[in-house]
Formats: C-alpha cells, sequence, structure tokens
C-alpha cells in the first residue's frame, strides 16, 4: 500500500504502512483498522481528531461541549471539587477538595488531576487560579456542566466516561473516546456519539460545510481519515419525518448544491424534452448541469445547506442550474435559451450564499469578458484622476457583487 515517507520507531512505520493515507473511512472501516495496527506496550488513548472551517478568532464561532461516551473513555479520572462542604464531595468519589486550602496548592502550580468542580458559591474565590487553570482546560464552566450545586451527580457524571472538548486556536478539537483495549464495537460507537456531538455543537454563525476533515489516531499510531461528509449533511427534522425514498432525493439534491458556489432556480413548464438536451448541451460548455426537482425536496436541502430561504419561488415546476465556475457564463447562455424559446423564465438565484433576484441574474449575464473589463479600466486610467472617482462611485454594490464572481470565473 502506498505510504508517505514516514519517520518514526520500525512499528509506527509498519502500522503507517497499514493505513491508505489517500484514502478515507466509514467510523466503522476506521476502528476496526485501527485495532489491527501494531499495539505500544501501553493501553493506548484512542482521540478523534476534527479539523473545522470556523473562525476561531470569533467569539460567536467558538466550538466546545461536553458527551457522555456509550462505553466510557477508559481513563481514569481524577477530579477534585472547589466546595466549602469537601466531605461530600470526598464521599462521593473526589480525590480533593476543599476551597481556600485547595485554591492555595493549585496557586503553587499543582495541576495532577483531570478534571475540576467547583459550586456556584465557591466560584467566586476559584477565579484567583484561573490563570493556572484557564490554559490547561481545567477551568470550572458551567456549559460544561463543572459548575453545579450537585456535586454528587457531577462527580459520578464525570467519572462514568463523560468528556469535554473544546477548539484550539487553530480550529482543531480532540476528543478523547477510548484505549486500545476497547472492542472495535465500542471504538466504533464512541466515535459515532462524539462527531454527531460535535455537529451538534456547531455555532449559529457558522454557515455551510462545518467540518473540514475527521481522523482518529492512537497514542503511538499514525492517524486514520474518517470521512467527514455525512456528519455535514444535518438536516432540518422535516428529513427524519420523510420515507427513505424522499431521504434519499434529498441527499441526491444536496449533492448537486455542494457542485459550485451558485445556484439558479427555473420554471421549466411547456419546455420540450429535444430542447432540455439542447439546454443541457449549452450549459455543458460551461461545466453546468441541469436538474429537475421537486419544491419540497430542494426546500429541505437548501435548509440543511443553510442558504438563504427561497420558498417563496418554490412554486409550480422547478429545475435547478448548479456547476463549473462560470456563474455569469451560465446565466448569459440561461437568458439566451430562455429569450429564443420564450417558454422558461428563472425564478432567483443564490450565489456565494446570497440571494439574486432575476433582474441581477440578467445583469450579471451582460457582464463582458475579463479582457474587456481589464481594457475598460484602462482606459478609465488615461482620464483624470476626478473623472475615474466620479465612474466607480457610480458604480453600485450589485455590480460590484457581480464583477466579482467574474473575476472568480476567469481565474477558476
Amino acid at each position: 500500500m502506498p505510504t508517505q515517507q514516514i519517520k518514526g520507531s520500525k512499528r509506527f512505520r509498519q502500522a503507517a504502512e497499514m493505513v491508505d493515507l489517500a484514502k478515507t473511512y466509514t467510523v466503522s472501516e476506521a476502528s476496526a483498522l485501527l485495532n489491527t495496527l501494531p499495539k505500544a506496550k501501553f493501553d493506548e488513548t484512542v482521540e478523534l481528531y476534527a479539523h473545522l472551517t470556523v473562525d476561531p478568532r470569533k467569539s460567536d464561532q467558538m466550538v466546545r461541549g461536553t458527551l457522555k461516551l456509550p462505553n466510557g473513555s477508559g481513563k481514569t479520572v481524577r477530579v477534585i471539587v472547589f466546595t466549602e462542604n469537601p466531605e461530600e464531595a470526598l464521599a462521593a468519589g473526589a480525590e480533593e477538595a476543599g476551597l481556600d486550602d485547595l485554591i492555595e496548592k493549585v496557586t503553587g502550580g499543582w495541576t495532577d488531576f483531570d478534571v475540576a468542580v467547583s459550586t456556584t458559591s465557591a466560584m467566586k474565590s476559584v477565579r484567583k487560579v484561573a490563570r493556572v487553570l484557564g490554559p490547561r482546560g481545567l477551568m470550572p464552566n458551567p456549559k460544561s456542566g463543572t459548575v453545579t450545586d450537585d456535586i454528587p451527580a457531577a462527580i459520578n457524571e464525570v467519572k462514568a466516561g463523560r468528556v469535554e472538548y473544546k477548539m484550539d486556536k487553530t480550529a482543531n478539537v480532540a476528543i478523547v473516546i477510548g484505549k486500545r483495549s476497547f472492542t472495535v464495537e465500542q471504538l466504533a460507537e464512541n466515535a459515532e456519539a462524539a462527531v454527531k456531538s460535535l455537529a451538534d455543537a456547531k455555532p449559529k454563525a457558522a454557515t455551510g460545510k462545518f467540518i473540514k476533515s475527521l481522523a482518529i489516531s492512537a497514542t503511538m499510531s499514525p492517524a486514520v481519515a474518517i470521512d467527514a461528509g455525512p456528519y455535514n449533511n444535518i438536516y432540518p427534522e422535516e428529513l427524519l419525518k420523510m420515507r427513505p425514498e424522499k431521504q434519499y432525493l434529498v441527499e441526491e439534491v444536496s449533492t448537486h448544491l455542494d457542485k459550485s458556489d451558485y445556484v439558479y432556480l427555473a420554471n421549466y413548464e411547456r419546455i420540450t424534452v429535444e430542447e432540455i438536451a439542447e439546454l443541457r448541451a449549452s450549459l455543458a460548455e460551461h461545466e453546468a448541469e441541469f436538474h429537475v426537482v421537486q419544491n419540497t425536496i430542494f426546500n429541505v436541502a437548501a435548509q440543511a445547506k443553510e442558504l438563504p430561504d427561497v420558498s417563496e419561488h418554490l412554486n409550480g415546476p422547478t429545475a435547478i442550474i448548479i456547476g463549473g465556475n462560470n456563474p455569469s457564463g451560465v446565466a448569459k447562455a440561461l437568458g439566451k435559451f430562455f429569450k429564443e424559446k420564450e417558454k422558461v423564465e428563472l425564478k432567483v438565484g443564490i450565489l456565494d450564499n446570497k440571494t439574486l433576484e432575476s433582474a441581477q441574474i440578467e445583469a450579471l449575464a451582460k457582464l463582458p469578458g475579463l479582457e474587456s473589463l481589464r481594457a475598460q479600466l484602462l482606459g478609465l486610467l488615461t482620464q483624470p484622476g476626478t473623472g475615474l472617482v466620479r465612474v466607480l462611485n457610480a458604480v453600485p454594490q450589485s455590480v460590484v457583487n457581480v464583477l466579482q464572481a467574474k473575476v472568480r470565473e476567469d481565474n477558476g
């Protein structure tokens, strides 16, 4: 099996040769493959790694969460509790408990524990050690369930296999999902639960594809890549109520929508089969495609992709035009065809997640080629400065948007 040039121990190189680095696997396949790799002399921790598409610099795109693994984490979790009632916490299984004395110990640099829990009232004092606990991801937090007044329940939940995760500054997330001693089924169940929890943690401010890549890896093993595609198609509840054949149609439309950053919706009423073939041939010159869709199916798929709401245009026969990197060229081909046939009309379009009315699509179709635009710009540059400023100030934002589309098209 072809692999990259990999450095490391003989055992690691042997393991790397067993993994197809160019392939992505299902969760079950990845778990089974990981189980066959040579093992280290200790029970390695297995983690799920995800690279996300969100911007870590934006507070409204932060990703963090907790989940209870179906088969536990396989890890002995050391818990400390900041509380005015240490006896209760120690009786519930905490390794250390207290308030002022425990804060003093942590301030001195002691962090020999995995999870810190705090009562609500104790948090006023716990903030003193935020500089010690925060950078290590150990600071109690209400969102992760580690700030609570039900201390016994929190301790039991943590020790039973609850894990926390938080995105780092590079948009990566690591989630513990078990040990190498787990069975393939146990690892697969835990990994599936972790990915679904991560998908549910998608911020409202994040649009489109959320999980860029997935992989699982043991402490001393190479990573096994997982296909992230199925976890990016998190559909609204309407899909869950659909029959399997309807769900398949939604998946099919979703696949079409992934082919470009634009989609045009057209009314194809009264168009003949021969004319559809003619239109498809014209669109093929721009690597675009014409597909007839059901309005309800398209609406569910569009919601899942978090596209703008165009439901008011979803009436009567509907076809979608997608594909390629030439939205203006496709608009031009559609406009020419519709004008000649006088049977079809554009309903609406979506470009870069923004709605385009039919008039805007027509404006997009009228754009000249990039070479012509360059010549016009050079002509403007030869005019006096004030003349150029007047021309530029007269350009509406809608034209700027379609010009940007044209540049993307020609730079392909």
